[in-house]
């Protein structure tokens, strides 16, 4: 069986055509976090948006970012949300939609639908390691930024959520392909040192924030939701069965189970 890519068309399509895989990945974070500060607050605070702004979020998925801030954001800010996904654009609608500054549209980030110079604030929270063509998405990133304006751009490092791969190794009796999609190249999934290279490139100041966060996982059955989410290929159900039992046991016998977190948000200017 071909291995899936981070960046593959149909992985992409199929795994975010609704918000139910991502749902699942979401409410590990939220549940089992140790970092008081929630994600999408921290993110929130650093785009520092004021009355008068025009904002894009490209990949906005379900939503999320506005409706846990929703009660923060001033009635005078445009904010344009895409997605490629018609599924998360229908759950944004449903959470955010009655907001009249909200404007939605289903947009591929590689050919924005916008006009030069149009956004004070551009936000991709953790969706380029899923573009095609990252330079395209960059400079239709650049081009539809005001010189004076700000991108916003969420990744993880290499040791991000390193655990899972080491316990689906070790507990699933299926190659690893199976269970998440694979890197073809140490530059597809976008860490640190990757982003840094490739944002430079683009825009002339870069700030890396770092988001310092771990999981301590108590429950086997919403970790084994978080695994599963990516999965190409169905289990059988004994074989899912197993899995959620040696989860189980391992949080039995240790308490817990703790991930690793290590993501964070570049701010990119393209002043020099």
């Amino acid at each position: 069986m071909a291995t899936p890519r981070l960046s593959n068309d149909r992985w992409v399509a199929e795994q975010y055509k609704t918000p139910r895989n991502l749902n699942a990945r979401i409410q590990l974070h939220k549940r089992f976090s140790t970092n008081p500060y929630a994600w999408l607050h921290w993110v929130f605070d650093h785009l520092r948006l004021a009355p008068g702004m025009r904002v894009l979020e490209i990949g906005g998925g379900p939503g999320g970012l506005w409706q846990e801030n929703r009660h923060r954001l001033s009635p005078q800010i445009e904010i344009f949300f895409t997605d490629q996904s018609t599924g998360m654009i229908a759950q944004a609608l449903s959470l955010v939609g009655d907001l009249r500054q909200f404007a939605f549209a289903a947009a591929d980030a590689q050919a924005l639908p916008f006009a030069g110079a149009s956004f004070d604030v551009v936000i991709a929270n953790h969706m380029l390691y899923h573009v095609p063509d990252r330079k395209r998405a960059l400079a239709e990133i650049r081009r539809v930024l005001k010189p004076t304006g700000n991108f916003f751009a969420a990744t993880n490092d290499h040791t991000h959520m390193q655990e899972l791969r080491q316990l689906a190794e070790s507990f699933l009796p299926v190659p690893s392909h199976l269970v998440a999609p694979q890197e073809t190249s140490p530059t597809e999934r976008f860490p640190f040192d990757v982003a840094t290279q490739e944002l430079s490139q683009y825009f002339g100041q870069l700030q890396l924030h770092l988001y310092h966060n771990a999981l301590v996982v108590t429950d086997a059955d919403a970790l084994a939701d978080y695994m599963l989410s990516g999965i190409t290929a169905p289990l059988p159900e004994e074989v899912e069965a197993g899995f959620r039992h040696r989860l189980s046991e391992r949080i039995r016998a240790d308490g817990a189970i703790t991930v690793t977190s290590a993501s964070g948000l570049f701010e990119a200017a393209t002043a020099e």
